[in-house]
């Protein structure tokens, strides 16, 4: 999805960043809420979209694996007026 984002142009002058991250860890299973921001740096940086992930993780052979994920998509001020 990333390599097809960045050649439609999509993705030019942007840069996404998470965190952080909060852990909620019970046993073998875990729930997590973390966030998501975009920023576009063309002109005047601007931050673009922000979201929330709620995520279910369970450790399968050693390992913690995303067995789940909610992302809620924030409004942005424009589409609330």
């Amino acid at each position: 999805m990333s390599k097809r984002l960045e050649a439609s142009g999509y993705a030019k002058n942007k840069r996404r960043f998470n965190g952080p991250v909060m852990i909620d860890i019970n046993g073998d299973k875990a729930k997590t809420v973390s966030y998501r921001g975009g920023a576009d740096y063309t002109d005047q940086s601007t931050v673009f979209a922000t979201a929330t992930y709620r995520d279910e993780l369970r450790k399968i052979e050693g390992e913690w694996k995303i067995v789940h994920r909610v992302q809620a998509q924030d409004a942005s001020e424009s589409a609330k007026q």
